[in-house]
Protein backbone atom coordinates (compact mmCIF):
# COMPACT_ATOMS: atom_id res chain seq x y z
CA UNK A 1 0.00 0.00 0.00
CA UNK A 2 1.11 3.82 -1.08
CA UNK A 3 1.32 6.10 1.72
CA UNK A 4 -1.24 8.35 -0.47
CA UNK A 5 -3.24 4.95 -0.75
CA UNK A 6 -3.10 5.08 3.26
CA UNK A 7 -4.35 8.80 4.04
CA UNK A 8 -7.14 8.15 1.31
CA UNK A 9 -8.29 5.17 3.32
CA UNK A 10 -7.79 6.80 6.34
CA UNK A 11 -9.89 9.75 5.54
CA UNK A 12 -12.65 7.82 3.68
CA UNK A 13 -13.04 5.51 7.05
CA UNK A 14 -12.62 9.52 9.24
CA UNK A 15 -15.63 10.86 6.86
CA UNK A 16 -17.37 7.39 7.62
CA UNK A 17 -16.76 8.12 11.29
CA UNK A 18 -18.33 11.53 11.42
CA UNK A 19 -21.48 10.24 9.48
CA UNK A 20 -22.21 7.73 11.53
CA UNK A 21 -22.20 9.41 14.61
CA UNK A 22 -24.37 12.45 12.70
CA UNK A 23 -26.97 10.54 12.45
CA UNK A 24 -27.18 8.60 15.97
CA UNK A 25 -26.95 12.49 17.36
CA UNK A 26 -29.99 13.80 15.22
CA UNK A 27 -32.29 11.01 16.50
CA UNK A 28 -36.02 11.83 16.55
CA UNK A 29 -38.24 12.54 19.75
CA UNK A 30 -40.05 9.67 20.79
CA UNK A 31 -43.76 10.07 19.88
CA UNK A 32 -45.92 11.37 22.29
CA UNK A 33 -48.19 8.84 24.17
CA UNK A 34 -51.77 8.59 21.90
CA UNK A 35 -54.05 10.96 24.27
CA UNK A 36 -57.16 9.85 22.30
CA UNK A 37 -57.22 6.02 23.30
CA UNK A 38 -56.37 7.16 26.90
CA UNK A 39 -59.16 9.68 27.07
CA UNK A 40 -61.39 7.25 25.29
CA UNK A 41 -60.64 4.63 27.72
CA UNK A 42 -61.04 6.35 30.68
CA UNK A 43 -63.99 8.23 29.31
CA UNK A 44 -62.45 11.89 29.71
CA UNK A 45 -62.07 14.69 27.27
CA UNK A 46 -59.00 14.85 26.19
CA UNK A 47 -58.35 17.71 26.88
CA UNK A 48 -58.70 17.57 30.95
CA UNK A 49 -56.42 14.42 30.40
CA UNK A 50 -53.73 16.31 28.50
CA UNK A 51 -53.68 19.03 31.13
CA UNK A 52 -53.59 16.34 33.43
CA UNK A 53 -50.10 14.86 32.42
CA UNK A 54 -48.48 18.00 31.90
CA UNK A 55 -46.55 19.62 29.42
CA UNK A 56 -43.94 17.56 27.17
CA UNK A 57 -40.41 17.91 28.34
CA UNK A 58 -37.76 19.76 26.70
CA UNK A 59 -36.03 18.04 23.48
CA UNK A 60 -33.24 16.11 25.12
CA UNK A 61 -34.62 15.59 28.68
CA UNK A 62 -36.22 12.20 29.66
CA UNK A 63 -39.51 12.61 30.92
CA UNK A 64 -40.07 11.37 34.52
CA UNK A 65 -42.58 8.06 34.68
CA UNK A 66 -46.62 9.16 35.16
CA UNK A 67 -47.74 8.67 38.34
CA UNK A 68 -51.27 7.13 37.76
CA UNK A 69 -52.78 8.35 41.60
CA UNK A 70 -51.34 11.98 40.54
CA UNK A 71 -53.54 11.71 37.30
CA UNK A 72 -56.80 10.22 39.00
CA UNK A 73 -56.15 12.82 41.37
CA UNK A 74 -56.30 15.78 39.15
CA UNK A 75 -59.05 14.44 37.06
CA UNK A 76 -61.21 14.06 40.06
CA UNK A 77 -60.67 18.08 41.06
CA UNK A 78 -62.03 18.28 37.40
CA UNK A 79 -65.05 16.38 37.90
CA UNK A 80 -64.10 12.87 36.17
CA UNK A 81 -63.90 10.11 39.15
CA UNK A 82 -61.18 7.60 37.46
CA UNK A 83 -59.41 4.82 39.58
CA UNK A 84 -56.10 5.35 39.42
CA UNK A 85 -55.63 1.50 38.72
CA UNK A 86 -57.71 2.29 35.50
CA UNK A 87 -55.29 5.43 34.42
CA UNK A 88 -52.33 2.89 35.18
CA UNK A 89 -53.90 0.65 32.53
CA UNK A 90 -54.22 2.87 30.20
CA UNK A 91 -50.85 4.49 30.66
CA UNK A 92 -49.60 1.15 29.80
CA UNK A 93 -51.54 0.48 26.49
CA UNK A 94 -50.84 4.17 25.06
CA UNK A 95 -47.19 4.29 25.73
CA UNK A 96 -45.23 4.54 22.79
CA UNK A 97 -43.63 1.53 21.50
CA UNK A 98 -39.80 1.23 22.89
CA UNK A 99 -37.33 1.62 20.71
Amino acid sequence: MTPTSRYIALGFLGCISLLAGASVAQQPRPPAPDLTSMADALKVPQDRLAGCLGDRPAPGTRPPPPDAGKIAACLAKAGHEVASSDVAAALDRAAPARR
